[in-house]
């Protein structure tokens, strides 16, 4: 990735403001054994050119820690999409014939209520044959996984559940996400190994949630953040989506959790749900 000197763009990484920041003596331990994590912000950059949905994590010196991958099943997707487009013409079909034979004064509303359940149909066929794509986080040294993120289940239709586990299989962290509450404010919960809530994940304010829901992203203009907040409800973190002047389908993406002095939030935790933030929403 080229310097922001060289491109002309704004520092993303700029130093911020404020009181010196706390650094506790086991990060300086993580930072001088190269730990990818040992950082508080984080640049993802989804790669050009890849099959699969890739991502490049860097460091706020530009330093390449991370990458990021959800295989794309390229194959099984194109499965699924035909047997969704077949369930949506059958249904469709089978109500126009209806609506057709009880003549004019049934018909269009008969239609309209096809349309609806075929794409009902569609859309329920999708969600149950998509089957599961786990992320991975890999060193960007060796490309060893360090962290991967698992689907609990094929077929989640309201609530969504992911468990996060290290290179050992250690639980990390159980994460969850409502479908339905996605309508108002998009909203992630992440629990601990214990059950105990580690930090609340939201878009940045609810009346934009509502805006965009009705206007979409608006070229960038209404691009979607969030905000990290611990279990005392406080902001420990922001996921924001960087401004794209190109308008590429590309995204990149600042993951700033500077304002987690304490470090209650892994960032083995953090990273893996800023990779959700997108590739859970299905962005």
């Amino acid at each position: 990735m080229a310097s922001t000197a060289s491109s002309g763009e704004p520092n993303l990484f700029s130093a911020p403001t404020g009181p010196v920041e706390r650094v506790a003596v086991t990060d300086v331990v993580r930072r001088r054994a190269n730990d990818p994590f040992a950082h508080d912000r984080f640049l993802l950059r989804q790669r050009h050119l890849a099959w699969n949905e890739r991502y490049d994590v860097r460091s706020a010196d530009d330093v390449l820690l991370l990458h990021v991958q959800r295989p794309a099943r390229v194959m099984a997707t194109i499965i699924v999409a035909c047997a969704a487009a077949l369930g949506f013409l059958v249904v469709a079909a089978c109500f126009v014939a209806l609506g057709l034979s009880l003549g004019e004064d049934y018909a269009m509303a008969i239609i309209f209520s096809g349309m609806m359940a075929a794409t009902s149909v569609a859309i329920l066929i999708g969600r149950m044959l998509a089957g599961r794509r786990d992320v991975s986080l890999q060193a960007a040294a060796d490309d060893r996984i360090l962290v991967q993120v698992r689907q609990d289940r094929d077929f989640q239709p309201i609530i969504a559940t992911f468990t996060v586990e290290d290179h050992e299989g250690k639980l990390l962290a159980r994460l969850r996400k409502n479908y339905l509450g996605n309508l108002l404010r998009r909203t992630w919960t992440c629990r601990g190994p214990d059950g105990d809530i580690l930090c609340t994940v939201v878009e940045d304010h609810v009346v934009l949630a509502l805006v965009r829901r009705l206007l979409g992203p608006l070229f960038g203009i209404l691009r979607r953040n969030y905000l990290f907040l611990g279990a005392d409800g406080r902001v420990v973190g922001r996921f924001n989506r960087c401004f794209n002047r190109c308008f590429t389908l590309l995204d990149r993406y600042l993951l700033d959790m500077t304002p987690d002095l304490d470090g209650t939030i892994d960032r083995r935790i953090a990273v893996a749900l800023g990779v959700m933030l997108d590739t859970g929403e299905r962005r």
